[in-house]
């Protein structure tokens, strides 16, 4: 077959690599927006050994050294960066690879992320994909792993002095949830097991030698510790980005105290600007979309998505949750609804936010 080429106007569908973003720092070459996003898709695709992208190649419309200038003389500092060839001076900025590569599913593409980018990308209407890209550059990529690392370690050191061997820890789902768990497996003989509020973390659970119980086999939990995808100044939540927000929500229920670990671009002054999940019975989908628009909100399917329970999710764009107990309570009244991602109701008693200037705690009500 021959080649398909990937057009870089729509990369939500990728989540970053930070590997191949720092190009001017290693080798001093002057790379736009364009080519950084690029490198970055190709090369994240390419993370795997076994990825069927691993020959790609990288066409881009300018010469390397500068805006229109000629083909950099040493390509291998850029073959090496972007594990992929490049051609410059190209009509096109695509990524051109075998069509049969289109049977594959990339590794570690974030469903979640590519929501949000749409969500940004769509509402903020660039005219050019070279501020989009900045923007999300910008916006996005600070994002990063040290600060998750930090307040997953801080949640951990703040409940390791109360647990003992009889301690049950709650644990949410996600990416955030993930450095938790890492972390908290290093003290795994410090307190008895966890609940899961998914399969995906159970088995991540269980992967560190964590035993994990049934919640009805449980008298008590302490903690829930767990990630959001906004927080306001009440600590009230959207949850769910990942689909697992009616477990999430029943474990955090039962639990003493709630613990949210999150970055500082999850903190906003009105939740609303990422899409609210509503977990939904498959035979309600229309009804519940209906229902959803008479409330002001634009109801998306979550195509081919099914939740641990068997549902479907349906994504909200565009609602005013100025009121979050008001539109969680309106919501979840509605008919074939099992639950919405508003954590309202059960907000989180303590914050734990990453910020570039380190770990800030914030208490609900202090």
């Amino acid at each position: 077959m021959g080649p398909a080429a990937w057009p870089s106007r729509n990369p939500a569908g990728l989540r970053r690599r930070e590997t191949a973003l720092p190009l001017q720092s290693s080798f001093g070459m002057k790379s736009s927006p364009a080519l950084l996003l690029l490198a970055s898709c190709l090369s994240f695709a390419c993370d795997a050994e076994s990825s069927p992208l691993s020959d790609g190649e990288i066409a881009y419309r300018d010469g390397g050294e500068d805006d229109g200038g000629e083909e950099p003389k040493d390509l291998e500092p850029y073959t090496q960066q972007f594990h992929a060839a490049l051609r410059f001076n190209h009509p096109e900025n695509p990524l051109v690879f075998d069509r049969h590569c289109l049977d594959h599913a990339i590794a570690g593409g974030s469903p979640a992320l590519r929501r949000l980018i749409n969500s940004l990308l769509h509402r903020h209407r660039w005219d050019d994909i070279e501020s989009k890209v900045e923007w999300i550059i910008t916006n996005l990529l600070p994002l990063d792993q040290v600060s998750l690392e930090a307040v997953a370690q801080a949640a951990v050191d703040h409940i390791l002095p109360r647990l003992d061997s009889k301690s049950i820890v709650g644990v949410g789902t996600g990416s955030t949830a993930n450095f938790f768990i890492d972390a908290l497996a290093k003290h795994k003989m410090d307190f008895d097991g966890a609940v899961a509020s998914s399969e995906a973390t159970a088995a991540r659970l269980k992967g560190h030698g964590i035993p994990v119980y049934d919640l009805n086999a449980v008298n008590e939990i302490e903690f829930y510790v767990d990630g959001a995808d906004e927080t306001n100044e009440s600590l009230e939540l959207i949850k769910g980005g990942g689909g697992a927000l009616t477990r999430e929500k029943i474990v955090a229920a039962v639990a003493k105290t709630f613990i949210c670990i999150a970055d500082e671009s999850k903190q906003v002054g009105i939740l609303g600007e990422f899409p609210l999940p509503v977990e939904v019975i498959p035979m309600a989908r229309s009804h519940v979309g209906r229902e959803i628009v008479k409330l002001g909100g634009d109801p998306v399917y979550r195509d081919g998505f099914v939740t641990d329970n068997g549902n479907i999710i349906i994504d909200i764009h565009n609602m005013d949750i100025s009121r979050p107990l008001v539109v969680e309570e309106k919501l979840n009244n509605i008919v074939g609804v099992v639950t919405n991602g508003l954590f309202a109701r059960r907000p989180a008693d303590l914050l734990l936010l990453g910020t570039r200037d380190g770990v800030k705690s914030i208490v609900r009500g202090a």
